[in-house]
């Protein structure tokens, strides 16, 4: 008998976790999937285990899908999750991942200036001027 009730006492705690890891969710996803976002169930899981505020990112993604941005839920995730300044409101998320954003595209187009100007010192100083950049050997050079 004793079993009985041991059974129905996890049964019940696990109901319970279950409750208080996925109530505060639904709202959020039915949201979310109202606006067409397509954002999937576990990743609001996943986001709830580290802590963050779903309803809050759900919210600024939207946001950010109005104003015509392409963040991806994983960024705006990780924004909310790493910049604690702009867990305020989700305008103020939404403001941080388009600076955060904007700081990115900067960082990857300099990045890619530096790449074209390496590229431009070619050929390499062993002085092969038989062969490509792509190392293919050049005919017009012989």
């Amino acid at each position: 008998m004793i079993y009985i009730w041991l059974a129905a006492a996890a049964l019940v705690a696990a109901a319970g976790a279950l409750a208080w890891l996925i109530g505060p969710l639904i709202a959020p996803w039915r949201r979310a999937r109202a606006a067409g976002m397509g954002v999937p169930f576990p990743f609001l899981i996943t986001l709830r285990l580290r802590g963050g505020n779903a309803g809050m990112v759900m919210d600024a993604l939207a946001l950010l899908r109005e104003a015509g941005s392409a963040a991806p839920p994983e960024f705006v995730q990780l924004v909310h999750l790493h910049c604690p300044e702009a867990a305020g409101s989700p305008e103020a998320l939404a403001r941080r991942v388009e600076e955060e954003e904007a700081r990115l595209a900067a960082k990857e187009a300099a990045m890619k200036a530096k790449v074209r100007a390496r590229q431009g010192r070619r050929p390499h100083a062993s002085g092969d001027a038989g062969v490509s950049e792509a190392g293919v050997h050049n005919r017009e050079a012989e």
